[in-house]
């Protein structure tokens, strides 16, 4: 892995507050340019505050990622959202929120 992607990867990790990503992103990082590009919008639309507040944007990501069946998003999102100490009671409604949109 190149020098730039393993410190792409190395940011975008602290930006997510984890420590370790799901393993997709090894392959991220094979493209580099995708993976800088997707760093970019991670930064920009759910780590951190904005327009939206931090924990509301990782409500959002979370349910996008259930609706689109990506576990690994998830779990991501879900341990992000748990950094930011957002209740366990809103991630369950996030989660049902999403499912049941997904099912109708």
């Amino acid at each position: 892995m190149a020098n730039d992607s393993a410190r792409s990867l190395e940011r975008m990790a602290e930006a997510l507050q984890c420590e370790q990503l799901p393993s997709q992103f090894e392959v991220y990082a094979k493209h580099p340019v995708f993976l800088k590009d997707l760093m970019m919008n991670v930064k920009k639309f759910v780590a951190g505050d904005g327009a939206l507040p931090a924990k509301t944007r990782v409500l959002i990501a979370l349910a996008a990622a259930t609706h689109a069946k990506s576990e690994s998003w998830s779990e991501l999102a879900r341990a992000y959202a748990g950094q930011l100490g957002v209740e366990q009671e809103k991630l369950l409604d996030t989660i049902a929120v999403a499912s049941t949109n997904y099912m109708y």
